[in-house]
Parts: structure tokens; sequence; C-alpha cells
């Protein structure tokens, strides 16, 4: 069976709404382009889960930012620079037999005999998205770059580093400088660039909103001991087995867990995983400064309550900034220990596209300025997949363990 346009692959997924599909196609109607073009442009998905999306629908496995942004000149030159902005094709990897390459038009076989007589050994096709390739043209060939793609990228690349990055000896001694000046600094200049501020536009602090009374009264009160922590099938127990699976053999959702804070360890300094069980969010998983794991599982919220976490339920970027005074928030923090961040990165954890958990990252202190956010949410959907596995695993019965 053929699979389905990629727009309605989106929809099934619940990745994007039957209106934001709409508001896309209106775009790509006008602008031209392709649909994940339109979408990206538009907010209304995330990288990862496009490129996951075209290599399920096509079929092919897929080349994302990373597979093209150093490519060794040697690999460049198998293919003439006429050949590739012809065929809009990017070789990025190379072995004495075989030429991997990213490109559109997946489906088109001429184009794939042409790559090979040209290169004169066999290719491996990759899907890529439409930017990613024109991106790559310009970088590794001239092609020109329209205008409308330049400010897709600046926003895509906003940041480049790679997530695990050992602050220097010179970066520590900042950070600590920081620490000891603030509360002067607070004194004498005022709120630190954005924070929110009596005269700083609400339109550019989207999480610093208005309180209502309540949600004010709430705030005001003393805090209140968490509830009792629940077991459920999303909080599992089951110690691991001897070794790391990693998430491709992870079999159990605690693996999972454990698997994905393992390889984003390094780059932060708190690492928090929130279990999504009917319309509830539940403290899962931990690491880092202050995370103590009796009271992360104390954490609860609903999603009917404001709170970052409900704004995981809507597709769209992730989150990036600082948390709002919010109750859900303020119970957050006291479940860090009582220390809020400068500055945070939270992201949605996918199972077919409904939200089963939510990843929280921080850098204490330091900020988010050397986290590559695309990386991060790769790894989030994979997690994602890997739940999934989970899932299939044991509906299918111990046979399949």
């Amino acid at each position: 069976m053929s699979a389905p346009p990629l727009g309605e692959l989106l929809r099934r997924r619940r990745w994007i709404s039957s209106s934001q599909l709409e508001t896309a196609r209106q775009r790509q109607s006008q602008l031209g382009g392709r649909l994940g073009t339109a979408l990206l442009e538009l907010g209304q998905l995330a990288e990862p889960l496009l490129l996951e999306a075209l290599s399920e629908q096509l079929n092919v496995p897929a080349a994302d930012a990373e597979d093209l942004r150093k490519i060794r000149p040697e690999v460049i030159d198998e293919l003439p620079a006429k050949a590739a902005i012809r065929c809009e094709a990017i070789p990025f990897r190379s072995t004495a037999s075989r030429l991997d390459v990213a490109m559109l038009d997946v489906r088109d076989l001429t184009l794939h005999d042409e790559l090979s007589f040209i290169a004169g050994k066999r290719v491996k096709v990759h899907v890529a998205n439409e930017v990613r390739i024109v991106e790559a043209l310009a970088r590794y060939y001239g092609q020109q770059m329209p205008a409308r793609f330049r400010n897709l990228l600046d926003r895509l690349n906003r940041r480049v580093a790679p997530i695990v990055r050992l602050a220097s000896e010179e970066e520590k001694e900042d950070a600590g400088e920081r620490r000891r000046t603030a509360p002067r600094r607070a004194a004498s200049e005022g709120p630190p660039p954005g924070a929110a501020g009596p005269s700083e536009p609400a339109a550019e602090r989207p999480w610093q909103i208005e309180l209502s009374p309540s949600e004010r009264a709430a705030l005001e009160r003393p805090p209140a001991s968490p509830p009792p922590t629940e077991t459920t099938s999303s909080q599992p127990d089951d110690a691991l087995p001897p070794g790391r699976r990693g998430l491709e053999g992870a079999r159990r959702p605690r693996e999972v867990a454990e698997s994905l804070l393992e390889e984003l360890d390094g780059g932060f300094e708190r690492l928090l995983l929130f279990s999504v069980r009917r319309g509830r969010v539940s403290g899962w998983h931990g690491r880092g400064r202050g995370v103590e794991p009796e009271r992360l599982r104390g954490y609860h919220s609903d999603l009917t309550e404001r709170s970052v976490f409900q704004e995981m339920e809507r597709p769209g970027e992730p989150f990036i900034g600082v948390l709002a005074p919010l109750p859900a928030h303020l119970r957050l923090h006291q479940a860090l220990g009582g220390a809020a961040a400068h500055e945070c990165l939270v992201l949605p954890i996918r199972v077919r596209g409904r939200l089963a958990a939510v990843l929280y990252a921080d850098c204490g202190d330091a900020g988010l300025s050397g986290v590559d956010v695309d990386e991060v949410a790769h790894l989030a959907a994979s997690a994602g997949a890997a739940l999934e596995r989970c899932i299939l695993r044991r509906k299918m019965g111990p046979s399949s363990t």
C-alpha cells in the first residue's frame, strides 16, 4: 500500500492540525516550494519531525542538517556543480563502491541512474528537506540562495554548536563572576535583559503572561506538600539490565529514559523527564544538580492547568526561555530544590502523535547559547519511537522480548 501524502501523514500523527495543514498549503500555493518548507516557515512543525515524516513517507533514510554541514571536499567533487544543481542532489558520504546522496526527488529513478553513472559507483539515496538542500547547494556549489530561504535558515541555524561542550576555564570564571555580582547588578541596574519588567511589551515575553487572581493567590500561599507519589505504568521501577542498551535497543520505558538522559548528559546542568498519562503530568526521571528522584516523582500537574506542559500538547517549536511565575512552574522549581534556571529548554516526546512525555533541560546560570536544539529535538523524537517499540513489545507478549 502506498504511503499517504506528507500533509496527511503529519495530520494522522497529530503533529499538525487540519487548520495548520490548510494554512501551510495556502502558503505553498502563494510562494511555491515544498509543503515542509511552508510548515517550517509558519513554525507549525519542528525540523526533525518533518525529516522523520519524509523518511517514512518515501521509505528511504534521511540526511539531516548535521550530515550536510561539514562534507569533505573530495566527496563534493564526486558530483560536478551542474549535475548537483540540476538534480538538486548533495553527495555527503563516500566509500570505494558507494556514494550517499541527499536529494529532494528521491522517487525519480532516472536521476538515480544518472547520478550513479556520473559518480561511477552505486548511489544510496537519502531524503533531505528543501531548505537544507538549498543551503548545501549554496555552500558547496555556489548556487544563489533566495531571500526566502536565507530568512528561514537564519532561524533554524540560530543554535549550531554541539550539545556537549565543555566550558573553558575562562567561561567557568565568567559564570562564577556573574553569580557573585548578580545581586549587586540587580540592585543598581534593574532587571537584566530579557527579564520581565513593567516597561517590557507583553508580545516580547510569550511566557511572562498576566496572572489571574486565583493564580496570584496560589503563588502567595505557602508551598503545599507534594502529593503522594503515584505508581503507574508510565513510571516503571524495573531495574536496568547489565550494560546500557541505548535508545535503539531499549526494551522498557525506564531504559528509554536512562538512555535518553545518558545521551544528553554532559551538555546540561539538569535534565528531567515527565510522563504524561490521561492528561496528567508526573515527574518521572532526572539527573543533575539538586535533582532528587523522590522529590521529582512527587511533582504533578494536569494539562488543563496553564503551564509549559500544556503548551507541549500543541505542535510547534520547542520552548526556550524563562518559565513564567505560574503555580505549576513554582511547584516545578520546588521539585528542583527551589532553584530556577536562567533559561530552560522544554520539548515534547510523542508516541504516534500523542504527547507521552516531556523533556526539560537547563544549563543553570550559563544559558543555552551552546546548545544544538535541533539535535536535542532529534533525540526526543528517537525516544518517542523507542517508547512506541516498548508499547508494541508489551502488547505482543513475553515471546517478543
